[in-house]
């Protein structure tokens, strides 16, 4: 499937707002805009009002870059709480959650990938190598 209206909820860290400018810059001249950005101070606890507003917005897809820990978990249980049925994707934070690890159930739904992390040619000639790719 493919989404062109992408909401983006953001814990207010370098690191997120640095991703956040690199997506929209491989972003540009494609069909994919994200339509809104959401910043957060780190700690939120409460996303209802934003989840009402990405509702009313109608986007393909949400995007959610949380730190591990309360905010993360809050958006996850008011998500469900609010009934937000939309694709839901973010980043490697979901990985790094205490609760989430001691019970998956808490991200089920959500989409999370790693990053793209350049290895330079030695590492990709070792993959091809071992991998025949």
């Amino acid at each position: 499937r493919a989404y062109q209206n992408i909401y983006v909820l953001l814990s207010e860290t370098g690191f997120y707002g640095s991703i956040i400018d690199a997506l929209q810059q491989q972003l540009a001249g494609t069909n994919v805009k994200i339509t809104n950005i959401d910043r957060f101070a780190q700690g939120q606890q409460d996303f209802r009002t934003t989840l009402s507003r990405v509702k009313k917005s109608k986007p393909d897809a949400l995007l959610a870059f949380l730190v591990p820990g309360v905010d993360l978990q809050n958006f996850l249980r008011q998500t469900r709480e609010q009934n937000l049925n939309l694709p839901l994707f973010g980043g490697d934070s979901v990985a790094f959650d205490e609760k989430i690890q001691k019970d998956p159930s808490v991200a089920e739904g959500m989409i999370y990938f790693d990053y793209l992390r350049s290895g330079g040619e030695p590492f990709a000639a070792k993959f091809r190598a071992r991998f025949k790719r």
